[in-house]
């Protein structure tokens, strides 16, 4: 089914197909912007931005700027790839162990109760808590690997808008040519 681009009437704000003039109030209608857009250069992108470890990533035509003043300034064409990945946070994994063992070697019963307190803290970490990951790979191989993270509650508004700007950055990227992995 082909899409049917509506114009809003600027003196009525009836919707309507495209026509000379409003078919309610007859004033002229300005062309569609499809018909606007030249067929060979593409839209200009809006800029993305996103803060992550306490560094702004933003991403605005042909280059992406990593921190805050002063920001570090990649043209993409600098790019070899940016890895974007979200996933589990297995550091309170990585501790668990060590307080199961302390829980069963413990003599005290305060300080097996506070082994088991700190092992059943470490799996709740390790099950609500989302990492996102920013790695940024130039064709230089003298530049730096830029590697950024942080962590998010799952579902919250942090985590919301970490996902959100993942997604933007990512589409953003490919738009402009850039091999995004995860």
């Amino acid at each position: 089914m082909p899409t049917v681009e509506l114009l809003m009437c600027p003196s009525c704000g009836h919707p309507q197909e495209f026509s000379a003039h409003c078919v309610a109030c007859g004033a002229a209608l300005p062309p569609p912007v499809s018909a606007t857009r030249s067929l060979n250069r593409p839209a200009p992108e809006a800029p993305v931005s996103l803060t992550l470890a306490g560094r702004t990533l933003t991403l605005q035509q042909d280059r992406l700027s990593v921190g805050n003043a002063p920001a570090r300034t990649l043209a993409l064409s600098e790019l070899r790839s940016v890895q974007l990945s979200s996933g589990r946070a297995w550091e309170g994994l990585k501790i668990a162990p060590l307080f199961a063992v302390a829980l069963a070697l413990g003599h005290s019963p305060l300080l097996r109760m506070t082994f088991g307190l700190l092992l059943v803290l470490s799996l709740i970490f390790t099950a609500t808590y989302r990492r996102y990951r920013c790695r940024i790979l130039t064709l230089d191989p003298r530049l730096p690997l830029l590697s950024l993270g942080t962590l998010a509650r799952r579902g919250s508004a942090d985590d919301q808008r970490l996902q959100r700007g993942f997604d933007q950055l990512g589409a953003g990227l490919t738009a402009r040519g850039v091999e995004v992995g995860s």
